[in-house]
């Protein structure tokens, strides 16, 4: 039951984490809707490669890396730019046509797109300090037991959740696609730039919030 419990914390834990609103989110329902879900499965491969490294390395230095707030500070101002970038990006890629899709022909094999997730989830630096403070809390309240196997389980669940939660947010956006809005599908290009406008902006007030008072 201990083991199942270090399976179980990774899995929500990552589920939880991937189911909001995100950019990697916004761009693997757009691999969804145009290639399928074999082509996501790629993509999110990318993406868990180097989150199992994140998680291994952030199980290890937690403490030292939650103490980090400049650190921390750049790594969420790198969000903010990015995102910025992605959105302009977006929109000028699309501006010519409605059909918009974010990867080439050229790269839709499973190295194209496996290369693709990777490379966003390095860029998703945020991940680092949300995975040091969710792993300092599961070791600190008993979640996580030590020893290489729990630790196996809970990468294992984490990255299973992880998979599982980008699916379903591709499938939920999948279904709502096929709702007809005249409004939203003459203004289809501008939709999803606007998205990470919206979550660059999230991101900002976030900071504020935070270090404002500091």
């Amino acid at each position: 039951m201990k083991l199942l419990k270090n399976f179980l914390a990774g899995l929500v834990v990552s589920f939880i984490g991937s189911v909001p609103l995100g950019y990697l989110n916004i761009i693997g329902s757009n691999i969804y809707l145009k290639d399928g879900a074999y082509h996501l499965l790629y993509f999110l491969l990318g993406i868990i490669t180097l989150e199992a490294i994140v998680i291994i390395l952030t199980l290890s230095l937690a403490n030292w890396l939650i103490q980090q707030k400049k650190l921390i500070f750049w790594l969420e101002m790198v969000t903010v730019v990015f995102l910025v970038f992605l959105a302009g990006n977006f929109y000028f890629a699309s501006a010519s046509t409605e059909n918009v899709n974010l990867v080439s022909p050229e790269g839709k094999t499973f190295s194209g797109m496996f290369l693709f997730g990777l490379i966003l989830s390095v860029l998703n630096v945020v991940q680092w300090p949300f995975w040091a403070g969710w792993n300092i809390y599961l070791v600190d309240n008993g979640y996580i037991q030590k020893g290489k196997l729990p630790a196996t389980l809970y990468l294992i669940g984490a990255l299973a959740g992880t998979v599982t939660g980008m699916f379903v947010f591709a499938l939920v956006v999948s279904q709502a696609s096929n709702i007809s809005v005249p409004f939203l599908n003459t203004k289809v290009q501008l939709l999803i730039p606007i998205l990470f406008l919206l979550l660059a902006g999230l991101q900002i007030f976030k900071m504020v919030k935070k270090y404002w008072k500091k």
